[in-house]
């Protein structure tokens, strides 16, 4: 790590880092915003949107980079709060089985159409309902260097499953961290705390070794104080719109039970040959569905004990080699997952459980074949094993069904420079999974940086995803056929301008969506219509000595959804193909994020960040939808969006959070953190909804932490 004192060296490094990467970073955080240990903890050149090795500024999609840094300052709680302040596009909702989270307009209830990586390595479940879920239900994050997320399609680079983004997290090494820390926080109002160890260490032949063990216990906000609130009357219970909801249920954002969480991870590497070994246990408690208060609000064990738990292994092996102009690396990863869902309110449905272990083999070869060409063909084999344990009603299950499946890939990507510095991209990937027929994915990209503060970018991909294995095996053998596949067509231009302390980025997307999710029709999941959309998304970032200050705007529009087949009755779209406006009915239609940091002093640092949804209009509009087309006494009626008169349900939230940092000496720092501060104003104002049945909401309470990093050596 360099070290920061001797002002005439900082004042070297500084300059020479700057210039070698040059300020004008699109859709991330701009060099200049960093200090020298985030700088030099910061590769120039990534691969997490390309094959080929590329400077960041140049990648041919956008990128939003999460520094080691700015996690400590945010004081998140976890990995979704963390996202949410920095990803421009980025929003979670609520559901029983975990958050539900979306990027850019596309959002599910399974988080199936995100993927997440570690070190490179895809960590989703894939089985049933989890998706993109490990990691994100878990408040330690001190071990992570960094966090790319590419926001839009990227199944050419990852396979199958990068529909909405990927979140591709990397962890310290013995490269980018050496000696011993600690890191303790502690949080009042919502309930929780958390240690954990992270220590690295290199030897005189280049062997290094990195440790990182954590826990916490989060016991959430306490139901006997939680704000759950509905924007109806109850029919049959005697609770009023807007009224807190007077029962317990189980206590908002807690691990599940209260339970430990755990975080292990060991990292070893020499030369070109690294092994990294990750274990977590997370979990996540979360209020019930809408209607079930309505069916059970008096019986409080029906509402009780809702939520999920996961626990996942991963080893990897991995090697590096280079000969000449080649550049082969060799990858061999296991990976074990046990994937648990718990509502008790669900007759015959109370706990779905899935365990799920694969073997992946990749190896991925780059050529540079000339001063200004590089070509990229890799291979890659999955093989999967699932145990799926039928619903039951019993507290143990019984007689899993259990089948493999492999899934074979070639991808392949060229990229050249021509006259003019312009750089374009071709990719192409085939993926043959047991159940689905070839897929296929190409991205074509240019990359014109036309001066040393312009980059100018435009960037075409189609993606696909299959569906859960669970889905695929019971079509593919009940019904004998291949599932339908997703995919969505992008186009995506954007600019990035830099003028002395200030640059902006302005990007737009154009987007035909072929969308696959649970069809009414056949129970099950199946093509359900296309929607086109597009984006518009502006970045404004200033810096100075002693200030930061970020400001982004989202805007997304639906212009049509045509559903595959007019039987479609339910679905979480969009309202607009039976007659109810023309918006996404779990999206804001407008998101406003603001970020600023101030340094009094060396010691002394203020940050804050404010988050404002403006609104689910389209949940309005699928109110209004259910209300004129179900009978009130069919319990299908509160499943999804209902409301009388009054719509501030669906209306603006907005949270505030502040931060003082405080650095006692090179070894210790101090922060206060607050959280959700707005509330203290107007509670509902920091509220946030529930996926699909919106009208129900929960109110994110002021609360308060404090944490201390300390460097023993």
């Amino acid at each position: 790590m360099l070290s920061t004192k001797g002002s005439g060296l900082k004042k070297f490094v500084w300059t020479a880092l700057v210039c070698v990467q040059s300020v004008n970073l699109l859709a991330q955080e701009d060099l200049l915003h960093l200090d020298l240990e985030d700088l030099s903890q910061i590769t120039t050149k990534s691969t997490s949107s390309t094959l080929i090795e590329t400077k960041k500024e140049y990648s041919p999609s956008t990128l939003t980079l999460i520094t080691h840094r700015q996690i400590e300052e945010s004081g998140a709680r976890s990995l979704d709060e963390l996202l949410e302040i920095y990803v421009p596009q980025l929003a979670y909702m609520y559901k029983v089985d975990g958050n539900q989270v979306g990027i850019g307009g596309i959002i599910s209830d399974r988080n199936n159409k995100v993927l997440l990586l570690i070190n490179g390595r895809v960590m989703n479940i894939r089985g049933k309902d989890g998706g993109a879920v490990a990691e994100r239900f878990i408040s330690m994050l001190d071990d992570i260097k960094q966090i790319e997320v590419l926001g839009g399609p990227g199944s050419t680079i990852y396979g199958a499953g990068a529909i909405a983004g990927v979140i591709s997290i990397t962890t310290f090494d013995s490269d980018s961290f050496d000696g011993l820390a600690v890191h303790a926080s502690a949080g009042y109002v919502e309930d929780f705390g958390s240690i954990a160890m992270k220590y690295a260490t290199k030897s005189d032949d280049d062997f290094g070794i990195f440790v990182y063990a954590g826990i916490d216990v989060n016991d959430g906000v306490d139901s006997a104080k939680l704000k759950n609130k509905f924007a109806f009357d109850f029919e049959t219970k005697d609770i009023k719109a807007y009224e807190r909801y007077p029962h317990e249920t189980v206590n908002l954002n807690a691990s599940f039970n209260q339970e430990t969480r755990k975080k292990l991870h060991l990292q070893l590497k020499k030369g070109g040959l690294e092994f990294w070994s990750r274990y977590t246990q997370s979990s996540l408690s979360l209020p019930t569905y809408q209607h079930f208060y309505i069916l059970y609000g008096d019986n409080y064990p029906w509402l009780r004990n809702t939520g999920s738990e996961n626990d996942q292994w991963c080893s990897v092996l991995k090697y590096t080699q280079k000969v000449g102009n080649f550049r082969t690396t060799y990858e061999l990863s296991y990976l074990q997952s046990e994937y648990e869902k718990i509502n008790l309110s669900k007759p015959g449905k109370e706990r779905e459980k899935i365990n799920e272990d694969n073997i992946d083999a990749k190896i991925v070869a780059t050529y540079k074949y000339s001063e200004n060409g590089d070509f990229a063909l890799g291979v890659e084999y999955l093989r999967s094993r699932f145990k799926d344990y039928k619903k039951s009603s019993i507290a143990f299950y019984q007689n899993p069904t259990s089948w493999t499946t492999n899934r074979y890939s070639v991808f392949a990507e060229a990229k050249n420079e021509w006259l003019a510095k312009v750089m374009t991209f071709v990719d192409f990937r085939i993926d043959k999974h047991t159940y689905t027929d070839p897929l296929y994915s190409a991205r074509a990209a240019v990359v014109y940086p036309y001066s040393r503060n312009d980059v100018l970018k435009l960037n075409y991909s189609h993606s696909l995803r299959y569906i859960d294995e669970v889905d695929l095996y019971r079509q593919y053998h009940e019904n004998n056929e291949k599932p339908d596949v997703e995919s969505i067509d992008r186009v995506e231009l954007s600019y990035d301008k830099t003028v002395f302390h200030f640059s902006a980025t302005f990007k737009t997307t154009f987007n035909n969506h072929r969308i696959v999710a649970y069809n009414n029709i056949f129970k099950g999941t199946d093509y359900i219509g296309t929607a086109k959309f597009y984006t518009l998304e502006g970045i404004l970032r200033y810096h100075a000595a002693k200030y930061d200050f970020v400001l982004s705007h989202v805007f997304t529009s639906l212009n049509d959804f045509t559903l595959a087949d007019e039987r479609i009755v339910r679905q979480n779209v969009s309202a607009s193909p039976y007659g109810y406006g023309n918006d996404f009915a779990n999206w804001n239609k407008n998101i406003t994020k603001v970020r600023f940091d101030y340094n009094y002093n060396e010691k002394l640092k203020f940050i804050g960040s404010l988050r404002v949804f403006w609104g689910l209009k389209g949940s309005v509009d699928m109110a209004n939808y259910n209300k004129n087309t179900f009978p009130p006494a069919l319990p299908s009626y509160y499943k999804l969006p209902a409301y009388e008169d009054d719509t501030s349900a669906f209306g603006v939230s907005a949270y505030l959070n502040l931060s003082l940092r405080y650095r006692y000496n090179d070894k210790a720092t101090f922060a206060l953190h607050g959280y959700n501060l707005l509330g203290v104003v107007d509670e509902d104002i920091s509220k946030r909804n529930y996926f699909q049945t919106s009208s129900n909401y929960f109110v994110e309470e002021p609360a308060v932490a404090v944490s201390i990093d300390y460097k023993l050596y």
